[in-house]
């Protein structure tokens, strides 16, 4: 199960990746093709991202007896990106807001902290 968990983290890692990307370049050229490759990969983001929550979720069921403190961590940053991602992707999008931006470095900043905090409590598991 630490595998899928895993695996799925690193899909979700690769996506957040490609939102990122895409919507760097749609900011940069305004071209429709990269705006449409941005919107997709949000999309595919958030279904993987709900498919890792309850993989990992799952994993903690099964196998964490006591609560660390790290998972305390751990917690509030991946409440902050997935609050962040959702406000984004249906309040706050590129093409109606300049806060996007903003919120998007704050999101990935989020997301940086979830993802090393998780990882080690993955290790740990």
């Amino acid at each position: 199960m630490k595998l899928v968990v895993l695996m799925l983290a690193a899909a979700l890692t690769y996506m957040v990746g490609y939102v990122a990307y895409y919507g760097r370049q749609t900011r940069l050229t305004g071209d429709a093709l990269m705006l449409a490759h941005h919107r997709g990969g949000t999309n595919c983001a958030m279904l993987i991202a709900l498919i890792v929550v309850t993989a990992i979720e799952t994993l903690l069921y099964q196998r964490l007896a006591g609560r660390s403190p790290l998972l305390w961590a751990h917690l509030p940053l991946a409440v902050t990106f997935a609050g962040l991602f959702l406000l984004m992707r249906f309040r706050f999008d590129g093409l109606r807001s300049k806060a996007h931006r903003y919120l998007a470095y704050a999101c990935l900043a989020a997301y940086a902290g979830a993802l090393t905090t998780g990882g080690m409590l993955l290790w740990r598991i």
